[in-house]
């Protein structure tokens, strides 16, 4: 559901524009760059055993080698050991271990109060822009970084964490609400908890934790997030629009754009958030308003001919893809996936078989599991 902006691309300044959707790792790993050792030489080597296996789909195996590693290390390793234990207690939740995992987070974080600075699964804002890099004001983490009250609070919203990126809702709620009553003043529990409550579609009570939320920390950037996607999901983007400004206000290379500027990147994020539950009328409307607003990069573009195709505006379609192609630089193909294959069904509007193949192929070769890019390609192979 996430959409995941990069900053330099809503300000377009790639010259590319949009969104992609945010990633959930159940690991908590960028799996992409995890590697097997060749040699094993030190303990800390086995965490990377550990990893390679965890990526791999052995998590029994993951569990083992972090186990062996703790084993191995020295009581002066304090650091290490509660590096370790964090990827353990994941491994435990993946694997059902819910009490082992919440007992192992309570004990990593009691021996490092700072512990959220060693990962980073957590440290960006809704736009994609770095916290760490003060590109960004207020409470910008997804989640803490540092324990603020009781450590056995806090092991509970790991614990929820850990199950919300794995999809594991219904628990991952059971997990946010035992840190709520524990630490009933943990904004970023609640927080968490509006938004798993969204994804079981319990849109009221999520609404109830993330106003919550913000009456806790009026500065948590991603409970204004939520908040305003789960008002434009109800068709309620009226009162979204103001929520989402606040997140824009948040954001310090966006605060000298002028009030046109601004209102354009809000009327995309509300295209886009249309977009993604299918709603493709509103979507179109209101990637109209940010193109009538201020200048747009290819990606509202884009965004725009796919909607319009939806409703069956085939003509306006033609038109907006040709705005977002001239816009496109030396007819490369964008590395965003989605980018990608609305170029290519623009390319399919115009018939251009063997150019939609071609991009489609590109983006199957990167991502093998596209249901949209398979689904092209099929479109394709049927015309050719």
């Amino acid at each position: 559901m996430r959409l995941f902006y990069g900053l330099a691309l809503v300000l377009g300044l790639t010259g590319w524009g949009g969104a992609v959707l945010a990633q959930s790792w159940p690991t908590g790993l960028h799996c992409e760059s995890v590697e097997m050792p060749s040699e094993v030489e030190e303990p800390m080597d086995g965490v990377r055993v550990g990893d390679f296996r965890f990526c791999g789909g052995d998590v029994a195996g993951a569990i083992a080698a972090y186990e062996g590693v703790l084993g191995q290390l020295l009581p002066e390793q304090e650091m290490e050991r509660v590096y370790v234990q964090l990827r353990l207690a994941r491994a435990l939740v993946v694997v059902g271990e819910l009490e082992g995992a919440w007992g192992m987070y309570r004990e990593a974080i009691a021996q490092d109060p700072l512990y959220g600075r060693i990962l980073d699964d957590r440290q960006y804002s809704p736009l994609g822009e770095p916290v760490t890099d003060g590109g960004v004001e207020g409470e910008a983490n997804k989640a803490p970084v540092f324990v603020d009250g009781p450590v056995s609070a806090i092991a509970y919203f790991e614990l929820g964490w850990a199950l919300e990126q794995g999809e594991r809702w219904t628990e991952a709620v059971e997990a946010y609400q035992k840190a709520i009553e524990i630490n009933p003043q943990l904004a970023f529990a609640h927080s968490r908890l509006g938004y798993t409550l969204f994804r079981l579609e319990d849109y009221d009570q999520a609404q109830v934790a993330l106003e919550r939320a913000l009456d806790l920390n009026p500065e948590l950037v991603w409970a204004y997030y939520d908040l305003g996607y789960l008002f434009t999901w109800i068709h309620q983007a009226n009162l979204a629009f103001p929520l989402f400004r606040q997140v824009i206000e948040f954001h310090t290379a966006l605060q000298p754009f002028g009030e046109d500027d601004k209102d354009a990147i809000v009327y995309q994020m509300i295209g886009d958030v249309f977009m993604e539950q299918g709603t493709f009328a509103p979507a179109a409307q209101a990637y109209e308003q940010a193109i009538f607003l201020a200048p747009q990069q290819s990606w509202v573009y884009f965004r725009l001919g796919v909607a319009l195709v939806n409703v069956g505006q085939e003509s306006k379609a033609r038109e907006a893809f040709r705005e977002a192609v001239s816009r496109l630089p030396n007819d490369a193909i964008p590395y965003n996936n989605t980018m990608a294959l609305d170029l290519a069904q623009a390319l399919i509007l115009e018939q251009q078989w063997a150019r939609a193949k071609a991009v489609i192929e590109e983006v199957l070769n990167r991502s093998p599991h596209s249901i949209r890019g398979q689904q092209l390609l099929e479109q394709v192979e049927r015309q050719r």
